[in-house]
């Protein structure tokens, strides 16, 4: 079988760099070309079934492989939420539980696919691919590292949904077998989840009031639209109220003091964020 390659694929591999100018690159990505590429990536996606790989790590606990937690990164937040359990609500309606973390859609080390940094199915049994950003610590200088836009994130998950619907058949098998749960053939839901500084970082708000709408932020409100329109992939955008002081820290598994709050993120409208989403302490199906 020949591996998979991401040439090609001139939107759903691309990055958005966070320079001036950023509304104007959002408002011509090609919706037309968005769609092609979708469907071309839905028929080229690599296929782990058919090199024996797993979709759910049997070994998967939450834990870390090397050491104790020391470290504030997307990774050991995904654990982290991951180990929280139980199940969070949807603004849509509905909730949602998380089903695992750093999920391989690789069927070759090399074929650039990569791994979603945490899944989820919602109460519709609709799969859930969830790209996220983290804000890095405080610096000596007193600022924070923040990842790549939202623009990005969104793409990244748009491309990981593509490889997963193209593998539902499969994931939904591996995912009654492994999680005793019942995933739909529906096209997944990508969500874009960050921490609130990092949602805050992006949208200029900062410690002042939020007075003001940056063009690039309704440019991507219009860019979500036209995916859940022309593709039919819903996108959900989510914010965490958590950072670093919230992470147990020098344990082998990370897990938080408290749940921590998940709220709705509503670019392009002056109160950005919603109330929190409610969470519900237990492990059973959402």
């Amino acid at each position: 079988m020949t591996a998979f390659s991401p040439a090609g694929f001139r939107l759903l591999f691309r990055e958005c760099p966070n320079t001036t100018g950023l509304a104007r690159k959002i408002a011509a990505i090609d919706r037309n070309l968005l769609h092609d590429e979708y469907g071309k990536l839905m028929v080229r996606a690599p296929r782990r079934a058919d090199r024996d790989k797993q979709w759910f790590v049997p070994g998967h606990d939450g834990r870390l492989a090397n050491g104790v937690l020391s470290a504030w990164r997307e990774k050991h937040v995904a654990r982290a939420l991951w180990n929280c359990k139980g199940a969070w609500s949807l603004p849509s309606g509905g909730r949602f539980r998380l089903l695992d973390y750093e999920f391989s859609l690789h069927a070759h080390r090399s074929d650039g696919a990569g791994k979603i940094d945490l899944v989820g199915v919602a109460t519709d049994e609709r799969f859930i691919a969830i790209e996220m950003k983290v804000h890095g610590k405080r610096t000596g200088s007193g600022s924070r590292s923040i990842p790549d836009k939202p623009v990005t994130a969104l793409l990244q998950g748009l491309r990981y949904a593509a490889i997963v619907e193209a593998n539902l058949t499969d994931i939904a098998e591996a995912a009654r077998q492994s999680c005793n749960e019942h995933i739909a053939e529906k096209r997944p839901t990508v969500q874009v989840l960050a921490t609130k500084i990092c949602w805050n970082a992006w949208m200029g708000i900062g410690s002042s009031q939020r007075k003001a709408i940056p063009a690039w932020e309704r440019e991507l409100a219009k860019l979500v639209a036209d995916i859940e329109t022309r593709i039919g992939i819903a996108v959900q955008c989510l914010a965490l109220d958590a950072d670093h002081t919230d992470l147990r820290i020098g344990c082998p598994k990370p897990i938080f003091k408290g749940v921590p709050a998940l709220c709705q993120v509503r670019p392009g409208e002056l109160d950005l964020f919603g109330p929190a989403l409610p969470w519900r302490p237990d492990a059973a199906r959402p």
